[in-house]
């Protein structure tokens, strides 16, 4: 039995499916202005960076210092929600142990892993997570971290 055309042919699925499409769209684009969009393509920079660090810290030491891990962890409080920067941490735990085991023992000579280095960027996670913590708590979106000031 053949079917005449109706709600199943072709062009009204189609225009079914680019409507559906639309409407997606732009729904992920206000929830992405309004702040609830995910944080994942400022989570992938950040995650590309620390092993840059780390390959410029292990190539050239005294040029870059270890303690450069803060800065992506300081980046990450200012642009992520805490559940992201808690695999950030991680990332750059794991690049300062890298670091670490590579570069010997810090008593070999300069531009080693001290246990001030590792305060350092401990310390500057903590403030971080703090700082992500309050702007969940207080309704500030991720992009906008900056409007508190």
């Amino acid at each position: 039995m053949a079917r005449r055309g109706g709600v199943d042919d072709f062009w009204a699925r189609w225009r079914r499916t680019v409507h559906r499409a639309r409407i997606g769209l732009r729904r992920s684009g206000v929830d992405y202005f309004r702040g609830d969009g995910s944080d994942w393509i400022a989570l992938a920079g950040l995650l590309l960076t620390i092993p840059a660090i780390t390959f410029a810290t292990i190539t050239s030491p005294v040029w870059i210092d270890p303690a450069a891990l803060a800065l992506p962890i300081v980046a990450g409080g200012l642009l992520l929600r805490p559940a992201s920067l808690l695999g950030l941490y991680a990332t750059a735990a794991g690049a300062l142990i890298v670091e670490a085991l590579t570069l010997g023992p810090y008593l070999d000579g300069p531009a080693r892993v001290t246990p001030g280095t590792v305060l350092v960027v401990a310390a500057c996670g903590f403030f971080g997570l703090i700082l992500a913590q309050f702007r969940a708590r207080v309704g500030v979106p991720w992009r906008r971290g900056g409007t508190m000031l």
